[in-house]
C-alpha cells in the first residue's frame, strides 16, 4: 500500500515538469459510476471475511489545465451495502448495513493530446478519507456503527471527448484504496475498483 500511494505521489509531480497553460485552463467536473469493493478481511479477536454489494459513487471538483497535465481538487463520495460476513468463506451469511467513503482527493492527470477529438489521460491521487460503517453482524463477526478518517489514494486511466468545446465527456477506470480503518476494536480494508462517467467544463 505505501509504494502504491508513493508512486501516486511521484506521478503526481512528474505531471507538472512541462506544460503552457491552456487557452481556457479552469474547469469544473462531476461524475458518478459503479464501484465494486474488494473482499475484506475482518479483524476483531475473530478473523473473518466482508463481501460487498455492486455499489454507486459521485464526485465532483475544480481543477487547473496546464495544457500537458491538469491538477484538479475532488470531493468524492462512495456507499456500499455489506453482501455476507463471516469467519470463514463458506460460513457467510448475510448481513445489512453499508459502509460508505468521504474522501477529498487531489488528483494530477497527464494527457496524450492527439489530432483526433480523443484525448486518453492517466491519472494519481492522494487525501483523506473519511470512512463510515454502520452496525453489521452477521456469522460470529460484529461490526460497530463508527468512523475513521484515513489516508487515501488512487490511481486510474481513461479517454476524454471533446464532443463540443469547451465540453468534454470522458469515462475512467480508477482504483480507489486507503489504510486500514478501524471502528472500536474492529479492523477492516477499504479497497474498491471503480468505473465513471465525467462531464468537464472549460473556463
Amino acid at each position: 500500500m505505501r509504494k502504491i500511494a508513493l508512486v501516486a505521489l511521484t506521478c503526481i509531480c512528474s505531471m507538472f515538469l512541462a506544460s503552457t497553460p491552456s487557452a481556457q485552463p479552469w474547469y469544473v467536473t462531476i461524475n458518478g459510476g459503479a464501484v465494486w469493493l474488494v473482499d475484506s478481511d475482518v479483524k476483531n479477536g475473530v478473523d473473518g471475511k466482508a463481501s460487498f454489494d455492486t455499489s454507486f459513487g459521485l464526485g465532483g471538483g475544480v481543477g487547473y489545465d496546464f495544457g500537458l497535465a491538469r491538477v484538479e481538487g475532488e470531493i468524492e463520495y462512495r456507499d456500499s451495502s455489506y453482501d455476507k460476513v463471516g469467519v470463514d468463506t463458506a460460513d457467510k451469511e448475510n448481513a445489512g448495513g453499508s459502509i460508505k467513503s468521504l474522501a477529498l482527493m487531489l488528483n494530477g492527470y497527464y494527457d496524450f493530446h492527439n489530432p483526433s477529438l480523443f484525448t486518453p489521460f492517466i491519472m494519481a491521487g492522494i487525501g483523506g478519507a473519511r470512512i463510515d460503517t454502520d452496525d453489521t453482524a452477521a456469522g460470529g463477526v460484529t461490526i460497530p456503527d463508527d468512523d475513521s478518517w484515513q489516508f487515501a489514494f488512487q490511481v486510474g486511466a481513461g479517454v476524454g471527448w471533446e464532443f463540443s468545446p469547451p465540453w468534454v465527456l470522458d469515462i475512467s477506470y480508477r482504483f480507489f484504496a486507503t489504510t486500514d480503518p478501524e471502528f472500536d476494536s474492529t479492523q477492516l480494508q477499504y479497497r474498491s475498483h471503480n468505473v465513471l462517467v465525467g462531464l468537464r467544463y472549460q473556463f
